[in-house]
């Protein structure tokens, strides 16, 4: 499943729009079975939500591929950035991260290159569609090593009274 914008020109030819829509669909997303290899921003959506106790969702899984538009749009939409820090300053990523977020690398650009899930000191990655899912601790090696363009780093995480009622695991309703 491939998550992108709806009203964008693209070509839908190999597009399947389900026929019960989740509430992401419902909401402009566009969903399509074109791809079936999971990137970091649907990885990094699925480790947030299957850590959460208190949601639930069915959609961010190793068959679904979000586009930065997309998740730049979920972010705004349903998480708040709690800080952010400059990459320039090495030390800055000594600091400690909160735990249980989503940390969006963002490039000089202003473009959401990478994203990670950070829990209980580990960080959860997927460097590319191709690759496996991994982990590493330290922010500062992986960055140098991977994503050295990198210029800032958001910390988001999810925003209750934005998602209130939305995909609670009491409710009937997930993402």
């Amino acid at each position: 499943m491939s998550v992108s914008r709806q009203g964008e020109k693209t070509d839908t030819l190999f597009y399947k729009q389900p026929k019960k829509q989740s509430y992401f669909a419902s909401k402009g997303y566009f969903f399509t079975s074109e791809a079936n290899i999971q990137n970091c921003f649907s990885y990094a959506l699925e480790k947030y939500f299957e850590n959460s106790e208190t949601y639930s969702q069915n959609i961010f899984r190793e068959t679904t591929n979000v586009d930065g538009v997309s998740l730049e749009k979920i972010l705004k939409n349903y998480f708040k950035r709690i800080s952010e820090f400059s990459t320039n300053l090495r030390k800055n990523l000594r600091k400690p991260v909160p735990n249980d977020v989503l940390l969006a690398f963002v490039d000089n650009m202003g473009e959401v290159i990478h994203a990670v899930y950070y829990r209980d000191e580990i960080f959860y990655t997927k460097n590319g569609k191709a690759f496996q899912p991994d982990t590493f601790k330290s922010l500062n090696k992986f960055l140098q090593k991977n994503y050295g363009d990198t210029k800032q780093i958001i910390v988001y995480k999810i925003d209750d009274d934005r998602v209130k009622g939305v995909c609670t695991t009491s409710s009937s309703e997930s993402l």
